[in-house]
């Protein structure tokens, strides 16, 4: 081997004789993309917020959905009633009147009780006049079917009554107006009605049940407190 020596060091200029160094070596350059498990959790949380948030949405929207067409159903079926108790078909103002009250939540046998009680105008028969008797029910606090009925009939009763004795004291017949009382189906049901509360009150429930199977008003239930009906219910076939 040959040894040459310099007094100063020496530069190579061909870099393949150089070689790599432990220091030319570095990790900076080198970075790592896949997520952390931390965020591998993230991910699964958002996702399961994602989902249940898409499962509520759905849920709202069926809802909404079934909302819309029970009220649909309920439209229709209670526009159909009111043509059937009238003998006609009932105009665009009306119908749209029909469609206010579905919307408001109102109880549809409220909407056929007024207007059975508005059906003595006959051809003039509107639902203006309906709709003034439910204003009227609710200023006076009738907001259900069952005090609605009872007003009616205490009503209709009031009204014959006056008319009977009207006539009464214009024939000079006394026993005219009981005459008039008596053959009267509406007060005869008021009196059936309040002789079946009366025995409930005094607690005579066997002859209560036998007074509502033999009575021919087969809708007094319908006008009896809810208590009395619910104890009829459960103790007969009525």
């Amino acid at each position: 081997m040959i040894y040459t020596i310099y007094e100063y060091p020496q530069i190579n200029d061909d870099p393949a004789s150089e070689k790599p160094t432990y220091e030319n070596r570095t990790l900076d350059n080198r970075t790592y993309d896949n997520p952390t498990y931390e965020n591998q959790i993230q991910q699964s949380t958002d996702i399961q917020n994602i989902d249940k948030q898409n499962k509520e949405e759905q849920i709202e929207t069926d809802l909404l959905t079934d909302n819309a067409r029970t009220r649909e159903n309920a439209l229709r079926e209670l526009i159909c009633t009111i043509e059937d108790h009238i003998g006609r078909k009932l105009s665009a103002r009306e119908k749209r009147m029909c469609s206010t009250w579905i919307s408001n939540d109102l109880n549809p046998e409220m909407v056929e009780l007024a207007v059975k009680d508005n059906l003595f105008r006959q051809d003039l028969f509107d639902l203006k006049y309906v709709r003034a008797t439910l204003a009227k029910w609710n200023d006076n606090g009738i907001t259900t079917p069952l005090q609605a009925r009872n007003h009616i009939l205490d009503s209709h009763v009031e009204n014959i009554s006056r008319y009977a004795s009207d006539i009464s004291r214009q024939r000079n017949n006394d026993d005219l107006a009981d005459k008039i009382l008596l053959n009267n189906a509406h007060a005869d049901l008021k009196g059936a009605r309040d002789y079946a509360i009366k025995l409930y009150r005094s607690r005579r429930f066997d002859a209560l049940l036998g007074f509502i199977g033999a009575t021919y008003h087969k809708d007094i239930v319908d006008y009896l407190p809810e208590e009395i009906q619910l104890f009829i219910r459960e103790n007969s076939s009525v």
